[in-house]
């Protein structure tokens, strides 16, 4: 074969970085559960607008007022729901392979979502508390 022979040159190639490194790949997706559980906050936040307690009786009577009082129960249970779901979300996340500030997120994930049914648990014990 001669030496002097030229095979095509190959494609000109472009190693451009990827736009979100691995780092900043898991600190995206541990900000996603935070978000989530922010929303779920403030479904439960929204549940108890219209909710009145009448505490004149012998037993506590729970009423439901405004243009919110047929969502209020799914507003609740499904701030509930999604609260859960950013926890365990968060949970597998952090069981990962995360950054510093991708486990710190995880970390405030978790709390925000526990604090949330914590809230909620609290909240009806107080209110039908005699």
């Amino acid at each position: 074969m001669n030496e002097f022979a030229t095979e095509s040159p190959p494609p000109f190639v472009v190693n451009e970085p990827p736009f979100f490194t691995s780092k900043h790949r898991s600190v995206l997706d541990a900000t996603i559960p935070l978000g989530v559980a922010i929303v779920g906050s403030a479904l439960l936040r929204l549940g108890v607008i219209p909710v009145r307690f009448d505490h004149s009786s012998r037993f506590t009577v729970v009423t439901y007022v405004g243009p919110l009082a047929d969502y209020a129960s799914l507003f609740n249970w499904t701030g509930i729901l999604i609260s859960l779901l950013a926890f365990f979300a968060a949970a597998r996340i952090f069981l990962g392979r995360i950054s510093r500030i991708g486990e710190f997120i995880c970390l405030a994930t978790a709390a925000v979502a526990t604090l949330n049914i914590l809230w909620f648990i609290a909240y009806w014990a107080i209110a039908m508390d005699d």
